[in-house]
């Protein structure tokens, strides 16, 4: 006794998990865009800014340091 309908279904998942990987890694392919994080520093090399690769928001990060710590007092 055959059983067509289960070789049948197999084939389908498999192809439609073919397509569905397929698709996924595609899109993600077309997704992905280079891009930029720029680093600004202080003139005693601390961090002051950092500007994302985000275009769609104003994705900066801006640091600030007490006056105390910039002259090198603890």
């Amino acid at each position: 006794m055959s059983t067509p309908y289960f070789k049948g279904l197999s084939m389908t998942v498999s192809f439609l998990r073919k397509a569905t990987v397929g698709i996924a890694c595609t899109w993600l392919a077309f997704s992905v865009q280079a891009s930029t994080i720029s680093r600004t520093y202080t003139a005693l090399g601390q961090l002051a800014s950092i500007v994302g690769a985000r275009t769609d928001v104003d994705d900066v990060t801006r640091y600030a340091y007490d006056a105390q710590i910039e002259k090198g007092i603890s």
